[in-house]
């Protein structure tokens, strides 16, 4: 995939903040769907890079689950992800 265009990023960010309410809020051993998503929006509203998310890992902000979410956010920002959309990751998680 190639870097998204600012037109792409801010069509991610609002189909993420769409996503979130939707989502089962944990995973079966406990950790932050919710949290993980407002990572990745983070990530993309502030181009944040692998050394932002180290950063907010170590200070304690983010647990690993979390950081490894926002880290596939740095991944599709930088255009190394094999994912068109961070968005579709997410829909399987979608409540019924």
């Amino acid at each position: 995939m190639t870097k998204p265009t600012l037109k792409k990023i801010q069509a991610e960010i609002a189909a993420l903040e769409e996503l979130q309410p939707k989502i089962r809020p944990t995973t079966a051993f406990g950790d932050s769907n919710t949290d993980a998503v407002a990572a990745q929006i983070e990530v993309l509203e502030k181009r944040m890079d692998d050394d932002d998310v180290a950063d907010k890992e170590d200070s304690g902000d983010w647990n690993q689950f979390v950081a490894s979410s926002a880290r596939d956010a740095v991944l599709w920002l930088e255009g190394q992800s094999e994912e068109e959309t961070l968005s579709s990751g997410w829909e399987s998680l979608v409540k019924k």
